[in-house]
Order: structure tokens, then sequence, then C-alpha cells
């Protein structure tokens, strides 16, 4: 039995943690009501969580069955797709337009994670570094929609 510790894994745990940690503040409105997108956000980070503890236990050489660990990670990566895709309500056109596309590059990356699962282990690496350009995209877009608010609304919030 070959046993490593999962690098990878133990990003996705400290990553998924931190944004759960992070986003927690925003779970109840000022009315004590539930804020629906923030529930949708800790629902994808408790997949990838568990994506991130699956990978740690699996890579440990836990007895999952083949290919557990990325069985975990196309359901993460479909609450992620599902996330984007209920994320369009009231939303700029701008705003729809980007979480359009997010989810056709997640039904893009689960299209390769389930064609590398099918495949020879030679071959991994491939689509997880696909992955990579999805996740700097989505990075450049959260900056682009949520960190340029107009001058009035910085002074609004004391900014």
């Amino acid at each position: 039995m070959n046993r490593k510790l999962s690098i990878e894994g133990l990003v996705k745990i400290i990553g998924a943690s931190a944004c759960i940690v992070g986003d927690f503040g925003r779970i109840f409105r000022p009315d004590q009501s539930v804020d629906e997108e923030s529930v949708q956000h800790h629902s994808m980070y408790a997949f990838f969580l568990l994506n991130g503890v699956v990978d740690v236990i699996y890579n440990a050489g836990f007895p999952f069955p083949a290919n557990t660990d990325y069985v975990v990670l196309v359901l993460a990566i479909t609450s992620e797709g599902l996330m984007l895709h209920l994320h369009l309500h009231g939303k700029t056109l701008l705003n729809t337009q980007t979480h359009r596309l997010l989810v056709y590059i997640v039904v893009a990356m689960i299209a390769c994670l389930i064609a590398e699962m099918c495949r020879s282990p030679k071959h991994s690496g491939v689509p997880g570094s696909c992955l990579l350009l999805p996740s700097a995209w989505d990075v450049a877009m959260a900056a682009r929609l949520h960190s340029l608010q107009p001058a009035a609304q910085l002074q609004a919030l004391g900014r």
C-alpha cells in the first residue's frame, strides 16, 4: 500500500475552511433572516472541504473504492456549477453573463475529470493543470465584479 501525504488535499481543507470562516459573518442578515447566497457559498465550500478530506485519507492508504477521489471532486465541482447557476437572480447583465460562462467552464471541467478518471494514471495531471485557468479566471472576475466599487459607495461604507 502506497502511503503519502496529499498536499493538494491539505490545501483544499485549509482553503475551504478559510472560506467558511471568512464568509460566516454573512450567513445572517441584520434582521436575522438567512442570506441565500451565503448559504449557497457555504454548501460549495463544504463539498470542497469534503473533497480535501477524501484526498488526504485516500492518499494515506484508506481502502476507498477506485476513483473515489475523482467522484468526490466531480461532486464538489458540480456543487460549484449549481451555485453559479442559482446565483443569476437579481444580478446585472454583466454579472449574469459571467456566471453563465462560468457554468459552461464547470461543465467542461467535469467532462475533463470524467475523461481522466477513465484513463490511465499516466495521463493524470493534464486536466488538473487545465483547472488552473478557470480558477485564475474566477479570481480575476471576482475582483472585477466585487472590489471595484464607485467612490460614493466606498464613502457610504466609511472606507
